[in-house]
């Protein structure tokens, strides 16, 4: 019994297999057997009956070709196949009548066997000449109705050449073929070859089916042609193959074309349409923001986009960005598989070549085509993340200045009423003693009022009266003024102009002394302070906030306080202005320096911005707007 189920199952797999391939044969079954039935034909009255079915048959395939473009030419955006599918109507004319007017026919009265010759090279120079101008204009637009009139006009010039006796001779009675016959097949062979080398370069145009279709149809052009180049007899054996050679290739034209169409319309009628939809969607991968990889089940690279291009060098360990075996210190079947199933995104944050941070998430295809595989998506947050941390700053700011401006004046009130007691002590007592504590005291509260001031100024709620200045002298009498304190291994060159800025005079010194005090702390080993101004559109104003920039058509004055200094850490730079903030070893710095001077540039509508490198330098830009006084 087993035996009999396993020599059952064995004659089904059998069958089963034949009728596949019977299903998918059985179409050049069909041809070569109607090939061989017309060939049988050619024994029967003289040749006259195999040509007319052969040609008769291929006349049919030429203008069903035809009839299927003509009315899908709408939906092909292929030029190729709108050029060649309206040129085999006119091919088919010319064919029709070189069936008409073949040799026992006796339809065209007067004419010998040179007509139907003459119009056979006529039809294959056309088929010729069309098929390489189609292959030429893949990609490109043609306008219907002028290809249209072009190939009738053409046509009709070729039939009335042959039909008037002008057309070269292409055979003579007793003698065969003429050698305008003979060299014309040849260069129609050329034509051939050189349309099979074009459809080659730009084969990614056709589902490969149809390429080798097309390929296989030229071929047997270009081999019928041959053929029909060596016969001496219409009649002959080379004409006949040459006609069997032709029917073959336009069977392949038929295939490539009508059968496939029908058969499965993605491949040829919505072929670009295809192409079109892909090139849409590579377009909207390539230009989003975002990284986008496809791996394989081996974590090679497929697919990337081009801001995946750019990302991947600063995350993959290695620089091998062809395999991705780790994301900075994650593995990447970490990333594919996070704890839960959702897509879980991990932030990264990466030093070199430049400080950036990504977020990456990933996740393994399990289903379609592509299972197996998987995709990455690279986020860089770098940009959010500064725009964070500069509002973070903002409100910080905000918040303390509002603070500042809550306890100011009640801080003032005390150190009033203190030095008030302390002047009575030092001017009324008798005691040595008691007066030098009230002349500390007195010291004290003024160190205190002024502490006050700075943080008003911060705040932006000190009282100044302001005026237009020149600022020229007002930088050169504060660099005199801060010299004196400095020592000697630091220098301060100074490249200024006169500009006009509306300020108080006290304050923008304190500003700049500020600046200058600052720099000087920063100058251990000594070096050089530079201090320069220039007029720069509000187009080039930068803050350090990035916000509230000027928007309005107007003109700065930019002030720049430079030092070779040893610079402030990344860390750091977005600190610099908070109140009570330092760098500096404890009781070496109260923290409000670089405070007021932010507090001060706010309140004159100025703009500051800060660049600085450890150990190379730190540059400090406050812009004033111009004034036109």
């Amino acid at each position: 019994m087993g035996c009999a189920i396993m020599n059952n199952d064995g004659t089904t797999n059998i069958t089963e297999r034949f009728q596949k391939n019977f299903r998918r044969y059985r179409e050049y079954i069909f041809i070569c057997s109607l090939i061989i039935i017309i060939y049988l034909t050619s024994f029967y009255d003289n040749y006259l009956l195999f040509h007319s079915v052969i040609e008769l048959v291929g006349i049919m395939m030429t203008l069903t070709i035809f009839l299927v473009f003509w009315n899908t030419r709408k939906a092909i955006d292929n030029q190729f196949f709108t050029l060649l599918g309206l040129s085999f109507f006119f091919m088919g004319i010319i064919d029709l009548l070189h069936t008409l007017s073949y040799k026992g026919m006796n339809i065209f009265i007067g004419y010998d066997a040179n007509l139907p010759t003459q119009l056979w090279i006529a039809g294959r120079a056309f088929q010729a000449m069309t098929l390489f101008l189609s292959v030429l204009f893949i990609g490109r637009k043609l306008n219907i109705s002028v290809v249209w009139i072009v190939l009738g006009v053409v046509t009709a010039v070729l039939l009335t050449l042959a039909f008037t006796g002008h057309f070269p001779d292409c055979y003579i009675e007793g003698t065969g073929l003429t050698t305008f016959k003979i060299i014309s097949e040849f260069i129609i062979c050329l034509i051939y070859a050189s349309s099979i080398v074009v459809l080659y370069f730009k084969r990614s145009n056709f589902s490969s089916s149809i390429f080798y279709f097309i390929s296989a149809a030229i071929s047997f052009s270009i081999l019928g042609e041959f053929f029909f180049s060596l016969y001496f007899d219409v009649t002959g054996t080379f004409n006949i193959f040459g006609h069997i050679a032709r029917f073959i290739s336009l069977y392949f034209f038929y295939r490539a074309t009508v059968h496939v169409s029908l058969k499965d319309p993605l491949s040829l009628l919505f072929q670009n349409l295809q192409s079109k939809h892909s090139q849409r969607l590579h377009s909207l991968i390539e230009n989003i923001p975002e990284g986008i990889v496809l791996l394989d089940e081996e974590y090679r690279v497929i697919i990337k986009n081009s801001a995946a291009t750019e990302f991947l060098p600063y995350l993959v360990k290695g620089k091998q960005t062809n395999k991705v075996q780790n994301i900075s210190d994650y593995s990447i079947e970490e990333i594919l598989n996070p704890p839960s199933s959702n897509l879980t995104f991990y932030k990264i944050h990466v030093d070199s070549p430049d400080a950036r941070v990504f977020h990456i998430g990933g996740m393994k295809i399990t289903q379609g085509a592509q299972s197996g595989d998987s995709i990455l998506v690279i986020h860089d947050i770098t940009s959010e993340n500064k725009i964070r941390d500069k509002v973070q700053t903002q409100e910080k700011l905000a918040s303390i200045g509002k603070l500042a401006r809550g306890i100011s004046h009640d801080f003032k009130n005390i150190i009033w009423a203190i030095s008030g007691a302390a002047e009575l002590i030092e001017t009324q007592s008798k005691d040595e003693n008691l007066r030098n504590l009230g002349n500390m005291i007195l010291e004290q509260a003024a160190k205190g009022n002024d502490l006050i001031d700075q943080i008003l100024d911060f705040s932006g709620q000190s009282k100044a009266y302001d005026e237009v200045l020149d600022l020229k002298p007002i930088v050169e009498e504060t660099v005199r003024l801060a010299s004196s304190s400095l020592p000697a291994n630091i220098s301060v060159d100074i490249n200024i102009e006169d500009f006009k800025i509306k300020i108080n005079k006290i304050q923008l010194q304190q500003i700049l002394l500020n600046l200058i005090v600052n720099s000087k702390d920063a100058l251990k080993q000594g070096g050089k302070i530079q201090i320069l101004t220039q007029i720069v559109h509000s187009s080039e104003v930068k803050d350090f906030e990035s916000i509230n920039m000027p928007m309005q058509d107007s003109n700065f004055v930019k002030i720049c306080v430079i030092d070779n200094g040893e610079g402030i850490d990344k860390e750091d730079l977005n600190k610099v202005f908070d109140p009570f903030y330092t760098t500096k070893p404890k009781g070496e710095g109260s923290g409000l320096g670089l405070s007021q001077v932010y507090g001060l540039t706010r309140q004159h509508n100025g703009y500051i911005d800060l660049k600085s490198t450890k150990g190379e330098f730190t540059q400090v830009d406050i812009f004033f707007p111009l004034s036109d006084s």
